[in-house]
């Protein structure tokens, strides 16, 4: 019973210090707050969208057996957006962790846009997504878990650091796998 407590503990405190060096590396700190409402553990839900570029018709926003996905919250006008678009596109960093792009309307533009990343990621357009995430600025990035859940929100640049990420991700799961087994033991 002890043992669990301690893992339970040792897992969030590694969250706590993987957020932390998120929060620390952000250009902005005031961004990292700015970009959407939404609060880090939030329930998301699984919605289903129409892709514009790639993917499957009506396929799903999250997509089963990944750990975490990052969501891309987008506008083609955005000169930010356009920016981080062409980093992705040039193939700037490792892309370890998918990346769905979501423009709140569908468009011509969202199509030329979806090209500048040369196919790395899957674009769609979704004002329901835009809602589910509460979304202020853009370019905004969301790590969303397996099971739909928030687990950091920051400004995106398109040059993230995705072993960072990773390890965030891997540190959530398992904080949240031992609260379910917490939960069931009582």
């Amino acid at each position: 019973m002890n043992l669990t407590r301690l893992t339970i503990l040792l897992c969030a405190i590694t969250v706590a210090h993987l957020s932390l060096r998120m929060i620390l590396a952000a250009p902005d700190r005031e961004d990292m707050i700015s970009v959407s409402s939404v609060e880090i553990g939030s329930l998301v839900p699984n919605l289903a969208v129409d892709p514009i570029v790639q993917g499957d018709r009506a396929d799903r926003l999250l997509q089963p057996g990944l750990p975490c996905q990052i969501i891309v919250a987008i506008d083609p006008s955005c000169p930010h957006c356009r920016k981080a678009a062409v980093r992705v596109g040039e193939g700037k960093g490792d892309m370890l962790i998918p990346s769905t792009w979501v423009t709140p309307s569908p468009g011509p533009a969202v199509v030329e846009f979806a090209h500048l990343t040369r196919s790395r990621v899957r674009v769609v357009a979704s004002e329901e997504i835009f809602e589910a995430l509460q979304v202020r600025a853009v370019p905004a990035a969301f790590l969303i878990s397996s099971d739909a859940r928030v687990v950091q929100k920051w400004p995106y640049t398109g040059g993230e650091d995705h072993d960072a990420l990773m390890e965030l991700c891997t540190s959530f799961a398992e904080a949240s796998s031992l609260r379910q087994i917490s939960h069931s033991v009582r």
